[in-house]
């Protein structure tokens, strides 16, 4: 096995503590979103509602692995020249796969529940101004550098996610 795909292994394995706190913040907003379509007469669609949990789970547990899972103030640097965290070293590698990785749910799972990123255009839109948030909210806190390479990758990420997503809808009604 590569250096590259040992250390992305690695990192992800180690952020799976993040998933049961998904898990537990997510459900009573799927409870709070059963309630609020019994109160106004929506029919509840409950393979739907299995794909926003996992959705609410999925955003949960990246926020957390890119935001929370570091201390205030512990980075503080701005990195705006694209492609230059590439590096030359199989973790910088990994970091910017990783990357890509982190936002293909993102493209799968935002267009089976958003009505308007069916659209590759919205969902892109939706995607890149997602991981420019997220950026922002690191650099604001410094807990994570600010990287335009970390925006351009979860891009790439969401976009590959879109094309899993389309051409799962093409063999079958994922809608």
């Amino acid at each position: 096995m590569s250096q590259i795909a040992n250390h992305i292994i690695i990192d992800i394995s180690e952020t799976l503590i993040y998933l049961p706190a998904g898990c537990a913040i997510a459900l009573p907003i799927l409870i709070g979103h059963m309630i609020w379509s019994h109160m106004h007469k929506q029919k509840v669609v409950y393979s739907r509602l299995a794909i926003e949990y996992i959705f609410f789970v999925y955003i949960i547990a990246a926020l957390s692995i890119a935001f929370w899972s570091r201390e205030s103030g512990s980075r503080d640097k701005l990195a705006l020249i694209p492609l230059a965290t590439w590096g030359t070293t199989a973790s910088a590698h990994a970091y910017v796969v990783e990357n890509v990785i982190m936002f293909l749910p993102f493209g799968i799972l935002l267009p089976i529940i958003w009505k308007k990123a069916k659209s590759f255009r919205w969902c892109m839109v939706t995607a890149f101004a997602v991981s420019l948030l997220l950026e922002l909210m690191q650099v604001v806190t410094m807990r994570g550098y600010g990287q335009t390479d970390d925006v351009i990758m979860n891009g790439l990420g969401a976009a590959i996610g879109y094309g899993i997503f389309y051409c799962t809808k093409k063999i079958i009604d994922i809608t």
